[in-house]
Formats: C-alpha cells, structure tokens, sequence
C-alpha cells in the first residue's frame, strides 16, 4: 500500500505518516535523549538554554493537552464531578515527566520483539467487575 496511488489517501498520506513519524519515532526521541544527556555530560550544551527550552516544550505539550480536554469537555461534558476532571488534568500534566520517556523505551521493546518474530501474548485477563476483587 506505501506510496501507491491505487490506494488513495491512505496509501499516498496516512502509511507514509504513520511510517516516517509513528513507526520511526521511539528511535528519534532515545536518540535526542541520548544526545541531550551526552552533551550535558560533556559540557557542550549550555544548561540555561537546556532549562529554558525544556520549559518550553513540556509546557506547551501540557498546554495542547489541558486545551484538548477543554474543549472535549465543553463539548461532551464526560465528567460529572469537578474532582474526575482535575484527576484527567493532573495526568496530563503527569504524563509528560516520566511517562512518556518510558513509553518510548516500551516501545523500542516492541520493536525489539517484532524484529526477533516474537510473538506478542497478553495472557489471560480476569473480569472481576467493580467492587469485587482486589
């Protein structure tokens, strides 16, 4: 399907996407971590520019995200409770210092995996409900 116009939209636009910057992205953002902490650790970057920067760029992920649950909220109304929506805004917050650099070790994992032809099992998931178990 990559890059055949037989496929339309999703052949000419959407694969090509979804290869250069979803499949591709785990290895970009290990690199740039590698690269930033290598420099820090060998004096090349210049740690205010560093902070400033990183400022910026966490603060305008959660920005975008807090925005989106905005608007899906205006829209939507999901939540009944205040408290349920300053639970979703503080994980908006939260997912960017941390989580988000484990995801992309996960994520290198799987790619690990798929190149081996490991094949991918979830176990066996128990239902228990709400209230019960646990």
């Amino acid at each position: 399907m990559l890059l055949r116009p037989r496929y339309g939209r999703i052949g000419l636009l959407a694969l090509p996407y979804a290869w250069a910057f979803e499949l591709f992205a785990p290895f970009l953002e290990a690199l740039g971590l590698v690269v930033v902490a290598a420099g820090l650790a060998v004096g090349t970057v210049d740690v205010p520019f560093f902070l400033m920067f990183l400022i910026v760029a966490y603060g305008y992920a959660i920005f975008v995200a807090l925005c989106a649950m905005a608007v899906d909220e205006w829209a939507f109304h999901r939540y009944e409770r205040w408290r349920d929506l300053a639970v979703m805004m503080a994980a908006a917050v939260l997912e960017n210092l941390g989580y988000r650099q484990l995801t992309v070790w996960w994520r290198l994992q799987g790619w690990w995996s798929s190149l081996r032809g490991e094949r991918q099992v979830w176990g066996v998931m128990h239902r228990t409900g709400f209230g019960q178990g646990s």
